[in-house]
């Protein structure tokens, strides 16, 4: 055994070998690993907040979002939070005009994710009473209404972490760009 260290670009379902080798480290993290990651950041922000109302929002026909909204609710209650659920067509009569809501808008899927948005607008509940959770996918979509993901404060817990402090990342962009003449995706 050589202990050489592996680092796996590809599969998130690989998780289970962490515990296998102490040379094997596994990006991206598994959704289990994001959950964990964004219940903490949930957390966090419940404690900025006054009177916070946590909603999980879900699509429960779509099989792989719901089985992990499931796991994010259970982490959540874990560690000590009430959680509502709703499915995104219930959103309406799920939020609370007079708490601090933070909406996790755990979908995959865009249509799903404009109809969620499309329905906290409707609400007319004032932006600064919204936090917008949503999942990595979200970057990509194309058709969402950036104004609105402003106005509710969207957050991404994002799988990767790209730490633009440090001198080997700012060599790394800069070297993509002059080469590129583009952002790294």
């Amino acid at each position: 055994y050589k202990r050489i260290p592996i680092v796996s670009p590809l599969d998130a379902s690989a998780d289970s070998l962490l515990d296998m080798s102490s040379c094997f480290f596994q990006a991206p993290l598994s959704q289990e690993r994001q959950n964990e990651a964004l219940a903490n950041m949930i957390i966090e922000k419940c404690q900025e907040l006054s009177n916070p109302h946590i909603l999980l929002v879900f699509n429960r026909d779509h099989e792989k979002d719901y089985a992990s909204a499931e796991n994010l609710k259970n982490i959540l209650m874990e560690k000590g939070l009430y959680v509502d659920q709703a499915g995104y067509v219930d959103i309406l009569k799920s939020m609370k005009k007079d708490k601090d809501n933070i909406v996790i808008a755990h979908t995959t899927v865009e249509a799903t994710a404009i109809e969620i948005v499309r329905n906290l607008d409707i609400q007319m509940i004032d932006g600064e009473k919204v936090t917008l959770f949503g999942t990595p996918r979200w970057k990509g979509f194309e058709t969402i209404d950036m104004n609105l993901l402003f106005k509710y404060n969207l957050t991404l817990c994002m799988p990767y972490n790209v730490d633009l402090q440090k001198p080997e990342v700012i060599n790394f962009i800069r070297r993509y760009r002059a080469l590129y003449k583009d952002e790294p995706s």
